[in-house]
Formats: C-alpha cells, sequence, structure tokens
C-alpha cells in the first residue's frame, strides 16, 4: 500500500530535522562542530565531552562519541578545555537550520524577535532575517551598508525546499 504524499513529506521532514540534531543532547545543533570521521556536534556539547573523557596522563586526544575514530590533538593544544574551539565549524549544516528557520510560515526578524515583527527581509552576508524596521538600520550601518538584503519571499522560493 502506498503512502500518501502528506505522509511522506512528514517523514521527509522528520529525516531532515534529524539530520539538524545533536546525538548529544538531541537537541537542533548550536555552533555545530565537525570532527575528522566528520560526525557533528554541537560546541558545548563536544566540549564538555571532551573535557568529561581526556585523561590527564594522555592529553593527545580523543575519540568520536559516535565512531570511536581517534581525533589528535595538535601539541600546542595545551588544555582540552579549549580543544572544541580549534575544531572547523560545519557551515553546510548552518546553512541547512537557516534555511529551515526562514521557512517557518511566522518567521521573526532576529534583531527585534521580543517584539514579534514578522521578518520579510533576508540578509545573505549576515544570515539574519529582518523586518521592514530593522532591515533600515542593517542599512545604516557602514559596516553592513553594502551587504545583499532580499526579501524573505524570495529566499523561501528557492530549490531548496525541505
Amino acid at each position: 500500500m502506498a503512502m500518501s504524499v502528506e505522509v511522506k513529506g512528514e517523514k521527509l521532514k522528520e529525516d531532515f530535522d534529524d539530520l539538524l540534531t545533536c546525538t548529544i543532547c538531541l537537541e537542533i545543533f548550536k555552533e555545530p562542530k565537525y570532527l575528522p570521521c566528520l560526525h557533528t556536534f554541537c560546541k558545548s556539547c563536544i566540549n564538555t565531552y571532551i573535557v568529561s573523557t581526556v585523561k590527564d596522563n594522555n592529553p593527545s586526544g580523543f575519540k568520536c562519541p559516535v565512531c570511536r575514530r581517534s581525533v589528535p590533538i595538535d601539541e600546542n593544544d595545551e588544555k582540552p578545555d579549549i580543544w572544541a574551539n580549534n575544531l572547523p565549524g560545519n557551515h553546510l549544516i548552518i546553512s541547512l537550520i537557516d534555511k529551515r528557520e526562514l521557512q517557518k510560515p511566522d518567521k521573526l526578524c532576529d534583531t527585534c524577535e521580543q517584539d514579534k515583527q514578522k521578518a520579510i527581509f533576508f540578509c545573505t552576508v549576515c544570515e539574519e532575517a529582518y523586518c521592514e524596521t530593522c532591515r533600515k538600520a542593517h542599512r545604516i550601518f557602514k559596516m553592513s551598508r553594502s551587504h545583499k538584503i532580499i526579501s524573505n519571499h524570495r529566499y523561501q522560493c528557492r530549490n531548496f525546499n525541505f
């Protein structure tokens, strides 16, 4: 018996959400960092894991919490509590999380979210969503004056729908 389109769409959304979930805290990634084995974790989660598993007598690395592959650390990195800072950020995951957030029907402005203003613009440089007031403010600052800002609708209509 074939699944309905609605059920398949929901299943696809669940599978996609799983890709954006840290296997340590089981939440959507916050500051995703990846290991050489390509497993990704929240920066704070992998930092806590490193600090709790690295032995003082063998500070040469740690094992991935998922596949157990050894992750060597540079000899110059003395303290395990800063190793997570030096791991590369997973920019693909960050982009997918941003895209997911923008596809929510009532995306709020990232700057004035507490005022419940609906986001109608997106800065492709800052990767932030803005209401009309915050977009104008973004244009005032010399640092962000030249950033490319597109309408939220135009961003959502690209071929990245999940």
